[in-house]
């Protein structure tokens, strides 16, 4: 790698070199930003990042500020040659390599709608890993049996009313939405949902949806595809899309939640639903071991992760694969 590049966090993984310095997933704007997606805890503007993270940086924030990069492509960026690989977790999402470091950014060795399998390059010397799913605790059915499970939930209640699905608006959602397609039942979804599904249709996707009009639920046989935030139980306060989930309930229709964390918790007290699936866009235990394996780094680093799941996750990595691993 020629002179040492120093990892330290900061705001975002920093890589110094020589008076140079690049950030990876910043939580704010600032010079030599790499983001990997376009989820809001990963998303500023400014940042060097893939076509289609632009486009949804455009949507969710107005921004226009950054520069593009398409996955396989190289680019010298602050001083720092940055290579995109795909990570499988949502549109435009990338893993980056810099020089001998692999920084994972969320990913998904399943691959997820309109986001290809992951492809990383091997023998790296530094592996930067998120962890989110790292305790042993976190594994996950295989994606294709949860899909078909949640399609089984949908023909089912599709003869009693509209099924309601609350999934994070940027990737699950759209997840969601393409199995409605494939049902051939009228989607419903809200304009948020309805301007990042755009994005996708920009880029080759075919999804089929209407606005939805909260004062006018949709009838039986509809799906609605709604955020989670819609399904969690107020706190004293009015909640229009809580309350539009409440009167299709009423009417005999059924309301689920999808993700990764159903897979351990919980959630038909703090949630109204009937339903829950374990539908994720990450890497559980076995998968992110797995991957290690696969990618051989001389060292491997993790972040992005809770409290436990971090260092449970290292000591899995030194103990079974015999990978000095560290927390950033």
């Amino acid at each position: 790698m020629g002179e040492s590049i120093e990892i330290a966090s900061g705001n975002g993984i920093l890589l110094s070199r020589g008076g140079v310095e690049i950030a990876l997933d910043p939580k704010r704007k600032r010079e030599g930003a790499v983001v990997s997606h376009g989820h809001m805890d990963h998303l500023v503007p400014g940042a060097l990042m893939t076509p289609e993270t632009l486009d949804i940086l455009r949507v969710r924030t107005g921004s226009h500020e950054a520069e593009a990069l398409g996955i396989g492509e190289e680019r010298c960026w602050n001083g720092f040659d940055v290579r995109f690989h795909s990570a499988g977790h949502v549109l435009g999402s990338v893993m980056m390599e810099m020089e001998g470091i692999l920084y994972t950014g969320d990913f998904s060795p399943e691959g997820s709608f309109f986001s290809p399998l992951p492809n990383p390059p091997q023998g790296v010397d530094v592996l930067i890993t998120e962890a989110t799913y790292g305790e042993r605790d976190f594994v996950f059915p295989p994606k294709t049996r949860v899909l078909e499970d949640i399609m089984s939930w949908m023909d089912a209640v599709s003869a009693e009313g509209a099924a309601v699905v609350g999934a994070y608006e940027f990737g699950k959602a759209q997840e969601i939405m393409n199995i409605g397609n494939k049902l051939g039942v009228d989607v419903f979804v809200p304009e948020a949902i309805a301007n990042i599904s755009k994005v996708y249709n920009k880029y080759g996707a075919d999804l089929h949806f209407s606005i939805l009009d909260e004062n006018t639920p949709p009838g039986p046989g509809s799906l609605v595809v709604v955020p989670n935030s819609w399904l969690r139980h107020p706190k004293g306060k009015e909640k229009p899309g809580y309350d539009m989930v409440r009167d299709i309930r009423k009417t005999g229709g059924r309301s689920a939640f999808v993700s990764g964390w159903c897979a351990v918790y919980k959630y038909f007290r703090s949630m109204l639903i009937d339903a829950q699936f374990p539908l994720s866009d990450h890497a559980d235990h076995h998968h992110l071991l797995s991957f290690v394996m696969a990618v051989e780094p001389k060292e491997g680093l993790i972040v992005h992760s809770r409290k436990k799941s971090g260092p449970a996750f290292a000591a899995d990595v030194e103990k079974e694969l015999g990978i000095k691993a560290r927390i950033l």
